[in-house]
């Protein structure tokens, strides 16, 4: 029965999780120019960071589009001690969507909402999803320096030793430093 309302809840989640991708995505691409806008109204900029969590310290490869004010933010990642040290491969997927707030010359200041999965293999899979608001703070014109901090809701997925699945949940961070490059 426990299964059963995990596995309703999960494909419920996926479902409204894909439908408000898809609803920004089609806003965020949709907007019309303003007037007084600079000529180049797409910024795309591709970073590498080193973020620390809760859990592991990832690698992550982080591509950053901002539009107008509005951002997008899709990551992926490897857990750095899981993956080489224990030999578990321990993958992250990251989507982080936001705004820009300040924006001055070379400093860049962007309030997020982020969405994480990660999951690893032990004698069971092992899945986490996380729900996380923080900023992204970029420095610079073409190479770039990449700060980001987040905090939010972290949910732990896993088979417990009865054969149902167990879930908890608990509060989650994330502190990454990076550097990247910024195409226009």
């Amino acid at each position: 029965m426990l299964v059963k309302n995990v596995q309703k809840w999960v494909r419920n989640l996926s479902l409204c999780l894909l439908l408000s991708i898809t609803s920004y995505f089609s806003y965020f691409f949709s907007q019309n120019r303003f007037e007084n806008q600079d000529t180049y109204s797409f910024k795309h900029s591709l970073s590498f960071l080193q973020s620390f969590q809760k859990f592991d310290n990832f690698s992550v490869l982080n591509y950053c589009v901002i539009r107008n004010k509005f951002f997008c933010s899709p990551s992926v990642g490897v857990g750095v001690n899981r993956t080489f040290y224990q030999q578990r491969f321990f993958p992250q997927f990251q989507v982080g969507f936001g705004y820009k707030v300040l924006s001055f010359k070379k400093m860049t200041i962007l309030p997020e909402i982020n969405v994480i999965f990660s999951s690893f293999s032990t004698i069971e899979r092992h899945y986490f999803s996380s729900l996380q608001a923080g900023y992204i703070f970029q420095y610079g014109n073409k190479i770039i320096l990449v700060h980001r901090l987040n905090a939010g809701l972290l949910n732990e997925r896993f088979k417990n030793t009865l054969g149902s699945i167990s879930s908890a949940n608990t509060i989650d961070w994330q502190f990454s430093l990076g550097i990247g490059y910024a195409f226009n």
